[in-house]
């Protein structure tokens, strides 16, 4: 449907940033960040004969306290969706910027799955026991997401192409 005189007048075709949105959105990440943080540290406290040093956060996940690190985790996982939803109305890149775009939802998907599927810690042999490979396609997701957004993060400091492609530059060990 081709546009007419009462659309041109109706919708500007100028796009204006939205400076609010983008603020709640950056809260909102942030939000989800210190979240699952929190219900980290409330579970550690919380569970009964958990190990800080030696037990793993999806041995927190599973059994009977498990509600405090799934609500971290979909708490995360909207984040990092909402975070999503942000680097789409600023795009700072083309093709590879879209596509960081897509992994970050790909990875607040699996986030939520990991969450939401209850199949590690609690060494449950019932059925398929998919964690591994979720936390695998995790770290892959986020590689490709880091990767394929740092020319357009370049866009607004050089030094985040450095953070987002290349860490063993940012922080320097000397043995």
């Amino acid at each position: 449907m081709r546009p007419t005189e009462e659309t041109a007048r109706q919708m500007s075709a100028e796009a204006a940033e939205q400076p609010l949105l983008l603020y709640a959105l950056s809260v909102f990440a942030m939000f989800g960040c210190l979240a699952l943080a929190a219900s980290i540290l409330i579970a550690d406290i919380v569970v009964p004969h958990h190990d800080w040093i030696a037990d793993t956060i999806s041995d927190l996940g599973a059994g009977r306290y498990e509600l405090i690190v799934d609500t971290g985790l979909y708490a995360f996982s909207a984040a990092l969706i909402g975070l999503a939803v942000l680097a789409a109305h600023v795009h700072l890149g083309a093709w590879d910027w879209s596509i960081g775009i897509i992994s970050v939802v790909v990875f607040g998907l699996l986030v939520f799955l990991i969450g939401g599927r209850n199949e590690y810690g609690d060494n449950d042999n019932d059925g398929w026991v998919i964690q591994t490979y979720l936390v695998y396609a995790l770290g892959a997701a986020m590689a490709v997401a880091c990767f394929s957004m740092a020319r357009g993060a370049a866009r607004a400091s050089p030094r985040y192409r450095t953070i987002l492609s290349c860490p063993h530059r940012v922080v320097q060990v000397k043995c």
